[in-house]
């Protein structure tokens, strides 16, 4: 190997180093990433739909969700919060508290994909909103609560404790949320495995 040729390696090897660090430090931190999740939930405000069965003589109700209790901790990577739906007869409260590194997927979905699939009739939703779908690989810990004309029917462990949904009113919204959800999923099982 010439001088030169050496020359050229080694101011080529820095080259990329700095190209390296450079795009390390544009990165958010792990701290960065919480604090916008948190505020992301926060800041959602109330999500309101209205949703129409024709099949049932245009049967039709509003829903609202809101979100409180968010709690976005970096040093146990951990995401909590307390989801409020309300319809007009009944209101469901659920808890969870979801361990990041166990955090296998998060998609984006159409509220009416994701949710209304489960009825049994052809349901319409309007407006559109958006759900950030969060799958783990270990349970979530939460609670569902149903409440009938403002009295307590029932309280459980979460339907499906492998799975959080939180619904945003628009589409880029919902994946700014989930590109960060990813991210910050993937610090904490990095530093699971350094640990």
């Amino acid at each position: 190997m010439t001088r030169e040729s050496g020359r050229l390696s080694v101011t080529g090897l820095l080259l990329v180093l700095a190209i390296r660090l450079s795009a390390q430090s544009t990165q958010p931190t792990l701290e960065e990433t919480m604090s916008f999740i948190a505020n992301s939930f926060n800041s959602r405000g109330t999500v309101s739909w209205t949703t129409t069965i024709p099949q049932l003589f245009g049967a039709r109700w509003t829903t609202t969700n809101s979100l409180t209790h968010v709690h976005a901790d970096p040093s146990s990577c951990s995401l909590a919060w307390k989801s409020i739906e309300s319809g007009s007869q009944e209101k469901t409260v659920e808890t969870y508290s979801v361990q990041l590194q166990s955090v296998s997927g998060v998609d984006v979905q159409p509220y009416s994909r994701g949710m209304l699939s489960d009825y049994e009739w052809e349901a319409e939703v309007s407006p559109e909103t958006y759900l950030v779908d969060i799958r783990t690989t270990k349970p979530i810990a939460g609670q569902r609560q149903l409440f009938k004309k403002h009295k307590l029917k029932s309280e459980t462990k979460l339907t499906n404790d492998r799975e959080a949904r939180i619904q945003f009113p628009d589409e880029q919204a919902a994946n700014r949320v989930a590109d960060a959800i990813r991210q910050a999923a993937s610090f904490c099982a990095i530093t699971r495995l350094g640990s």
